[in-house]
């Protein structure tokens, strides 16, 4: 697997949130691929206006099914893509959004065989931004799912590919899929949606075509299923369905929950340095684990957590 060309995604755009069918996400892994290849040549700052690209329609699709590509590109123009930045335009410190479309006009030339696009430039700082992190995935493997689902799951998967474990609430996961009026009943968004990506992604990584997939488990407030756990299996990280997820991963996710606001990132960071170099890692993740399991009893509400995570660590382990 580790010779198959490779694309690098955007974590903005891996968690944005938008509904595409798999053509019109293959069109998306192509124009992707293509701005990589435009960055490791070198680029300017005009690459961040507009970007015209021109593809071969027959990399877009196989056996000549070009109709399926003029559908896709036309449909892929008229669609909203949406990011939630970081970004605050008000001032006050609400998060800020981008709602823009991939490409702003497609051409096909039956006589040379290119599809012409346009990517917007609204949308280039998010294909560049190299700093904030991506996520790496075949582009074979990508191309070749079926599902759509199946899709974003490979995405969602190779960015925690590395930790081997995800942890996400359902509405959360649900939203980042554009599904969050659809599937009330977590059997009907299990069966329809999980199942769906994982048997295709086990069944792939069996036959050595795919570099990883997941199993997952399930959390419940109350009797409803409220949050997941996935273990990701890699080339990688082979034994993660059987180790122990990492502590520091853990408490990262389970702080980032209870500690959402941009301006507590950096008192999490700090936490979890000094978590580190006083070897507390296992002791902290136990007592956040027990806090959460009397959240789900009702002796705590979840609105208690803040305060009294920041009074144990300072207690505790003298982190303020």
């Amino acid at each position: 697997m580790e010779n198959l060309p490779k694309i690098i995604q955007p974590n903005a755009i891996t968690t944005a949130k938008y509904d595409y069918s798999v053509t019109e996400k293959r069109i998306i892994y192509h124009i992707i691929k293509n701005v990589q290849e435009k960055m490791s040549k070198g680029m300017d700052e005009t690459l961040f206006g507009d970007l015209v690209l021109s593809i071969p329609i027959s990399e877009l699709v196989s056996h000549e099914n070009y109709r399926r590509v003029q559908d896709g590109l036309i449909s892929l123009r008229k669609k909203s893509f949406l990011i939630i930045t970081d970004i605050d335009p008000t001032g006050k410190g609400e998060h800020g959004w981008l709602d823009v479309g991939f490409i702003n006009y497609s051409k096909y030339d039956r006589n040379s065989g290119l599809v012409k696009f346009q990517v917007s430039g609204e949308l280039m700082p998010y294909l560049l931004e190299l700093a904030k992190g991506f996520t790496s995935y075949s582009l074979m493997v990508a191309l070749s799912l079926k599902s759509e689902y199946s899709q974003r799951f490979y995405e969602f998967c190779s960015r925690f590919k590395d930790t081997g474990v995800w942890n996400i609430s359902v509405q959360d996961l649900k939203d980042m899929l554009n599904l969050s009026d659809k599937y009330p009943f977590f059997a009907n968004f299990k069966d329809r949606v999980l199942e769906i990506a994982k048997k295709e992604l086990k069944s792939l990584y069996d036959k050595g075509e795919c570099d990883l997939w997941f199993s997952y488990t399930e959390h419940k407030t109350g009797k409803k299923v409220t949050d997941l756990r996935f273990k990701i299996v890699s080339d990688k990280n082979i034994k993660a369905l059987i180790s122990k997820p990492s502590e520091m991963q853990f408490i990262s996710d389970e702080l980032r929950k209870i500690y959402p606001n941009e301006r507590e990132q950096e008192f999490i960071k700090s936490a979890l340095n000094q978590l580190f170099n006083k070897s507390a890692l296992s002791k902290f993740a136990k007592r956040l684990e027990e806090l959460d399991e009397e959240v789900v009893l009702g002796t705590k509400k979840r609105s208690d957590l803040p305060p009294l995570i920041r009074y144990i660590l300072k207690a505790d382990y003298g982190i303020s």
